[in-house]
């Protein structure tokens, strides 16, 4: 008795679950159409004022005159960069030679100089 009335029960369960979800799935369509009218209520104005499209600027001004002038202006500032790295090397490299052109108190005489290679020498490990 105790196991005719367990199918009982499993078989109402399972022939009422179904129908509670699709009753739930036909409350959400009303929703649906109450959140985007169709228009075919007298009252309703969907539909009736609608705004003009308007052409949208997506690429900007993208005319060739306009791509010639950028051109020229990416041109006249790569330019500029050259020819600044070119001023700065020559003046690293006059500098580089009026460092060279030094001569050190420690450098002045030859002894003075293998001494110093002497003991620079001793000082670095040799690999």
């Amino acid at each position: 008795m105790k196991h005719s009335s367990f199918y009982l029960t499993f078989l109402t369960i399972l022939f009422i679950f179904p129908l509670l979800l699709w009753s739930e799935s036909t409350s959400n369509e009303k929703k649906i159409e109450i959140l985007i009218p169709d228009g075919s209520s007298g009252d309703s104005d969907w539909g009736k004022d609608f705004l003009q499209f308007e052409d949208l600027d997506l690429l900007g001004d993208a005319s060739e005159e306009n791509s010639k002038n950028l051109f020229e202006k990416a041109k006249e500032n790569f330019l500029q960069s050259v020819d600044r790295f070119r001023k700065t090397n020559e003046l690293m490299n006059l500098k580089r030679k009026e460092f060279d052109s030094l001569s050190f108190e420690a450098d002045r005489y030859e002894w003075q100089k293998k001494v110093a290679a002497k003991i620079l020498k001793e000082q670095l490990p040799e690999t």
